[in-house]
């Protein structure tokens, strides 16, 4: 089954935004330490970078230590998903999604059965 939509977009003031991808991907939060990820989640920023106001971070800030460790912990469950999602670059035709983003011709049409479904 596939773990979550990754590049998803909505129209907001100023444009349209994607769904960042948050699986365990390379092309998603690998990167992110469960450190990294509650400090995103608590403030908005990710390292250096605000992350866009789509993204409800304000209301997980106030999340408990241990739900927050369990979603993190969640997270590195799912199958990685190869997606990338970039609101910073202008929004390009996507295969997997059939829809723009940003970093939206980076990606590769992807089969349901290599996603694991029997859909």
């Amino acid at each position: 089954m596939y773990a979550m939509p990754v590049g998803l977009s909505w129209k907001v003031p100023g444009g349209r935004v994607a769904s960042a991808n948050i699986t365990p991907d390379p092309s998603g939060i690998a990167h992110h330490d469960e450190a990294l990820f509650k400090s995103t989640l608590r403030t908005g920023y990710s390292g250096a970078r605000l992350i866009n106001q789509i993204m409800p971070w304000s209301t997980y800030c106030n999340m408990t230590e241990e739900d927050l460790q369990a979603v993190f912990a969640y997270i590195r469950t799912l199958q990685p998903v190869h997606h990338r999602v970039d609101n910073s670059l202008e929004a390009t035709y996507c295969p997997q999604e059939k829809s723009s983003h940003g970093a939206g011709d980076q990606n590769q049409p992807v089969s349901l059965a290599s996603l694991g479904t029997n859909q």
